[in-house]
């Protein structure tokens, strides 16, 4: 199972569920935007992280 959370040279959002998740984190904190192709695009430096997390 894997965690997903944005983090920028600003901002580190939370540990979420989904990549989609943590995107949507990202665009609603005012760090990232999707431009007219739809893409990411970050505002200010930053990147989606992703935790794999061993099953119990």
């Amino acid at each position: 199972m894997s965690l997903y959370r944005y983090r920028t040279d600003v901002l580190v959002g939370a540990w979420r569920a989904k990549r989609e998740q943590a995107i949507e984190d990202a665009v609603l904190a005012g760090q990232a935007r999707f431009n007219e192709a739809l893409e990411l695009e970050w505002l200010v430096p930053g990147e989606i992280e992703e935790q794999v997390r061993k099953a119990a």
